[in-house]
Formats: C-alpha cells, structure tokens, sequence
C-alpha cells in the first residue's frame, strides 16, 4: 500500500491508523472543547490586581496542608512592592481563621505592567479535616498599640479547594474533560491547546511508570512557552504526581504542533482510575538553605500541585484498535507522525522482511524484523534512534531487543552516520510465545527511542501479515540475500585410516542481492545440519554470506569430520537460516533434502 498525503482515501487511512497508535490526526476546531477560563481579577492595591489560582486543601503527615498560589500584576508604571504588611489568611466553615506563611522565594516586588505568581502554605496540627470558605488579605499594622488589622480583600472559595486524597477518590476538580478532548489550563494566561493522544505503560528504575502523551497545538503567530503543568494518575483512594519528562522550557513554534510528555510512577499493583490535569506550587521555608526571591525550584522546597481538570482513561478495546490499523506492505515507505521530529524527512524507512525463528524446546519463537534506512540525499544523514515492539491482540506488547546497526545509541554516543546513496539493514527481534507467535494477528508499532529517554514514544504503527514460510522455496530468502540452490549433493564416506566417520555436503548456489544495502557481519548464516533417522542431530555447521569463508556462486562444499561412531543411513538435511542473539542463536527451517 503506498501512502499519499495529498490523496484523500490514503489520507483518511492513515488519520485511522495514527489515532489507532496514538499519533493526533488533524481535523477542524472542536466545539466540544474545554476553553480557557476567564480569570476574575481583583484590586488589591491601586496597582496590583491578583487573581487566585488555586487553594490546596489536603492531609499529609503532620496534620492538614494549606496552600495557595495568587497572580499578581501590576498595572502601574513603575515598580511595586508586594505588601508585606498584608497577611494572607483562610477561614473554616466554622468561623475560624488561620495565617499562611508566604514562600522565602517569593519575588519581594512586580515590575512596571509585569506579572509574578507567590505562594503561600501552612501546615497546621489538626486531626480532623477542614471545609475552606474564604481567603482574604489583611492589613497588619504591628507598630501601634495595640496592633491594628484592617481587612482589604476577601474572597469566596467555597468548594474551591483542592486535595489529590478527594480526587484519588472520585473527588471533582474544576471540570471533567474525556480523553483526546481539547483543553487549556485554566488560569493560565497561554494561548495553546492541548490533548491527550497516547497512554502507555512501561518499568522505570524502581518500577511500573505510565507515560502520557500530550498535544501541544499553538494557533498564534508567535512562539509560546507551554505552561508549567502536569499530569497525575488517579487510583482508588491514593493520587500519584506526575512530572514533565522534557527539561527545561518546551517551546511551540508559531503555528505549529508539539508533543509534550508526562511521566507517572505507581505502585506496582496500581490500577490507574483516571487522570488529573494540575499545576505546581513550591513553598520555601524562611532560613531554608537556598531560600530567596526569583521563583525558581529551591533545595528543600515543599511543592504540591493543584487539579484543574479530571480526564479519563481512554476506552480502547486492543483488538478493534488493531483493526483500524492498515496492512503493511512489505517494502512500502513507512510515514511518520509528521509532528515527530526523530526522523529526518529524506530517510526512507521501510520494513522489509518479518520471519519466525524457533528456540529449540524453549516454548517460543523468535521474530526477526529487518528494515531499511535509505539516504537518498547527497548529504550524510544521522541515524535515528529508534526501537520497535510488537502487539497482539489482548493488549500483550513485546519489546524489540537491541537494534543490530546501530540505531539503539548509548547516552551520549556520537549519532551513526548514513553515507549519501546507501542503505543499512537494521533488524529487531522479538521473544514471543508460541501461541501468539502462530496466529499471526500482530501489528508493529515503531518507537522514539531518544526524544523520552528512558521511555518510548510511539511514531508509527501498522498491522503486519505474517509472510508464506515454504520449505525448498525457490529462491530461498535470506534477506537482503536470495539464494537459489540449483543443485546438492550429499556422500557420507569413512576415512581410509578408518579411525572417523565423514560427511560431505555441496550446494551449487546462486546468490543475488535484492536491494541495494550494506552488508554488515551481523548478516544472518546458512546453518546446515544432519539428523538421523531417528531425528537426532548428527552435526551442523554454519557459513556466512559475508567476510571470510562466505558463500559465493557455484558449488560449495561443507565438510563434516569425525561424525559418530558409525556411518549413518537415512540421513536428513537441513538447512536454516540463522540468527545470533545475545542469549543464543536462533533458527528458522528453509530447506530440507533426503540424500
């Protein structure tokens, strides 16, 4: 099948088979989609105006934390002091009133027409939980006596307040969007929109870590920052914090898309439940070590989030999603997420062969995918770092081994250069059972390797149709190699000291190369064996098709010496392809003769 961006039933194919593999497919603005709330100001000052971001409300060790993050701006012309005779207090349902403590980092003055975010938090030594119902700003004049307090603003936060153990719990937050709908963040002053397109689960260092996929789409003309945010899993009654994997700032140029991805340690028999969109707080202690003003992460900080939209999980069923996907052609171009940037536009990457080896008496068989990188530009082009899995259809994925040509790099290694006119082989293996293996009802999903190490993002995906394995085929496929064998023959003879038993095979060959591709040592062998009559195997010998002692056309002879204790009758041979693994060779059957 040859995919054609411009033609509409190929593109409406490939919309299908992107959003089957969590790759975005582009369509018109969604009426349905969560807008950016309007943040509703106050004056604080004739200069300042805050606006309220967020009130955190939750249990933790010690008792029960409050916190709140409040916007402030000032409107004026010249720069303004926060006040810092201004107490910023919460009040119960039941009349009391506590003072939160400002953060050390928070900056101690706005500049003209600029804005900075302050947080505030106080643990307080409570056993029991507390219903929040306002926030408010209080004037403290401590040199008079007796003390002066002269209250300046108060808000209504009445269900306001956030906690991750009531989210944890089926707890509302400010709204509810579905998986892969549009959404903004809330209070915050950005023009992006964003969408969850894919959830993956994999193991980190200390265990199981969900990956979440997000969208960034920026409809301006400039380039924008995407908000500082996360994403944290929801499970029972416990909430695990999530963390961008990117570092640093994420930019999204005008006009255009990027991926931004989310990383969610959980327990190790945690079922994640739903998602929460939520932003950050840090609160600083004063006297802390690297305490100070400028909002940057200090040493010590406490930091906690706070939910500003409940999503779901996403209902996908693997089997229908496996349906939507399209049949790959075996040495068709395979097309990217355009929004990836692994792969550079002039390699031409396409699958070309996929073959089942067996793992004699192991219990599974070992698929062997090989595929093409084409530079076809007159410049050297960088390999990427890619990686592969195959998907069955109850959901099981199976990871690919290392690559065998230098596409899996080490962290810091120097990029793998494809020559300007040539092709690299790169094969990926998969340990499968037997079961699974058999039926054949798999699809390839291909991995950025590099853009969320130690994770994996997926880049392309399709369903695969497992190729015709015939024995004696003519020719025999060993790929990037045919092999047609015109003619054996077979003579078992003892020595003339008669002290060993030998066997002499000859294969008359002719061998032609299919594409134009670099032929490296990792290139499979031709194994030959003998097994007699009783199915036990006498010997077997493997030959390379590249470096010293290769197989070449015309006749070749494969000696085997010193065989057994006598000369054998009935002797099978077998011929095999052959693959070397990290744990132990594999093999496949492709010919079998009866001398």
């Amino acid at each position: 099948m040859t995919f054609q961006w411009k033609n509409t039933a190929a593109a409406t194919v490939m919309a299908v088979s992107l959003l089957a593999a969590g790759i975005p497919a582009y369509a018109e603005d969604s009426p349905s989609a969560v807008s950016q709330e309007q943040m509703e100001s106050y004056s604080l000052t004739d200069q300042l105006q805050v606006v309220l971001k967020g009130v955190v409300n939750e249990r933790v060790d010690g008792g029960v934390r409050v916190a709140a993050v409040i916007r402030m701006t000032n409107t004026g012309g010249s720069v303004t002091r926060v006040p810092d005779n201004y107490e910023v207090r919460v009040k119960t349902a039941d009349g009391v009133e506590y003072t939160l403590t400002p953060s050390a980092a928070n900056p101690k003055a706005v500049q003209p027409k600029a804005t900075i975010d302050l947080n505030y938090l106080s643990t307080l030594d409570l056993s029991e939980n507390i219903t929040l119902t306002e926030l408010s700003w209080v004037d403290v004049d401590e040199y008079v006596y007796p003390k002066t307090e002269t209250p300046v603003l108060t808000l209504d936060i009445t269900g306001q307040s956030w906690s991750s153990d009531a989210a944890a719990s089926g707890g509302d937050v400010a709204a509810a969007i579905a998986w892969g709908e549009t959404f903004s963040i809330p209070d915050e002053e950005s023009p992006l929109r964003f969408s969850a397109v894919d959830l993956t689960n994999n193991t980190g260092a200390n265990g199981p870590v969900t990956v979440v996929k997000v969208l960034a789409e920026n409809p301006t003309d400039k380039r924008v920052p995407v908000p500082d945010f996360a994403i944290d899993g929801q499970a029972d009654t416990k909430s695990y914090p999530g963390s961008k994997i990117e570092t640093g700032t994420v930019y999204v140029e005008a006009g255009s898309e990027q991926y931004v991805h989310f990383a969610i340690p959980t327990d190790a028999d945690a079922l994640l439940t739903g998602l929460t969109v939520a932003t950050h707080g840090s609160f600083v202690q004063a006297g802390a070590a690297g305490a100070g003003a400028g909002g940057a992460a200090q040493a010590g900080a406490v930091n906690f989030t706070i939910g500003k939209l409940s999503m779901s999980l996403p209902q996908t069923n693997p089997a229908d999603e496996q349906a939507k996907l399209p049949i790959y052609q075996y040495g068709d171009p395979i097309y990217f997420d355009p929004v990836s940037k692994l792969i550079d536009p002039n390699l031409k990457v396409a699958m070309a062969d996929l073959r089942f080896f067996t793992n004699d008496g192991a219990g599974y068989q070992t698929a062997v995918a090989k595929f093409t990188l084409t530079n076809g530009t007159g410049d050297p082009i960088a390999l990427p770092n890619l990686t592969a899995e195959l998907d069955a259809t109850d959901g099981s994925r199976y990871l690919s081994g290392t690559a065998n040509a230098g596409t899996a790099q080490q962290p810091g290694a120097s990029a793998v250069m494809l020559m300007p006119g040539t092709s690299n082989l790169v094969s990926y293996t998969f340990l499968l059972p037997e079961t699974v293996a058999e039926t054949g009802n798999l699809s390839m999903k291909l991995l950025d390797a590099a853009t969320v190490a130690p994770y994996t993002s997926s880049i392309a995906a399709f369903k695969v149709v497992r190729q015709i394995e015939e024995l004696n085929s003519d020719p025999i496929s060993f790929y990037p190699l045919d092999v047609k064998i015109k003619d054996w023959n077979y003579n078992g003879h003892i020595a003339t000291n008669f002290a060993s038993y030998n066997y002499t095979f000859k294969l008359n060959l002719e061998i032609a190369q299919k594409d134009n591709v670099v032929l490296s040592q990792n290139l499979s062998k031709l194994e030959v064996e003998l097994v007699d009559s009783t199915g036990k195997s006498m010997a077997s010998q493997k030959v390379p098709f590249v470096g010293t002692g290769k197989l070449v056309d015309g006749w070749q002879t494969i000696e085997f010496t010193n065989v057994g204790n006598q000369l054998e009758g009935g002797v099978t041979v077998n011929l095999y392809e052959s693959v070397d693994m990290a744990d132990g060779p594999v093999r496949r059957l492709v010919a079998q003769f009866h001398p």
